[in-house]
């Protein structure tokens, strides 16, 4: 029937795909722009650093963060994400990025892409892959709240589009 099976991360695949999309509506994807994504979840802080749609750099931290809810959260995650640029930048020809993006279920702490500005000095955002989206009017207030934990589900919603 012509079909080649292959074996992939889907998960990686999801994310990639919405990670794509939500860059360029936001006009983030300028060549050349150096990308630092932390992606903030239960027990892990994953960094991504990303130029011209490649992966220069991927690192993992196991953590454990307050409730995301709290001041408390917000101030340890920032100084973790510190951390870990300050490790990026001590392993590579690199000293700045132009972006720290921030998603997963913790990058929603009150306050935290306003403190990881702070501490490190770069252009913090946290990153909504439904920005952009026509999404059910139930969904609305929810994706508001969570949408930054929702990456890969944006990615599988997002197939048979090129992004």
């Amino acid at each position: 029937a012509g079909l080649v099976p292959a074996v992939m991360d889907i998960d990686a695949h999801a994310s990639q795909r919405a990670r794509r999309r939500w860059l360029a509506g936001r006009g983030l994807a300028a060549p050349g722009a150096l990308l630092a994504w932390f992606e903030l979840d239960a027990g892990a802080l994953r960094l991504k650093v990303l130029q011209d749609g490649a992966t220069l750099h991927e690192q993992e931290q196991v953590v454990e963060l307050a409730d995301a809810a709290s001041d408390v959260a917000a101030a340890q995650a920032a100084r973790r994400i510190a951390q870990a640029l300050q490790q990026f930048f001590a392993s590579a020809p690199h000293h700045a990025v132009d972006h720290v993006l921030l998603s997963g279920p913790g990058a929603s702490s009150r306050g935290l892409a306003r403190r990881v500005g702070e501490l490190t000095g770069f252009d913090a955002v946290t990153v909504d892959p439904f920005e952009g989206m026509a999404v059910a009017p139930g969904a609305a207030d929810l994706l508001a709240r969570e949408g930054s934990a929702c990456l890969v589900a944006c990615g599988l919603a997002m197939r048979g589009e090129d992004a």
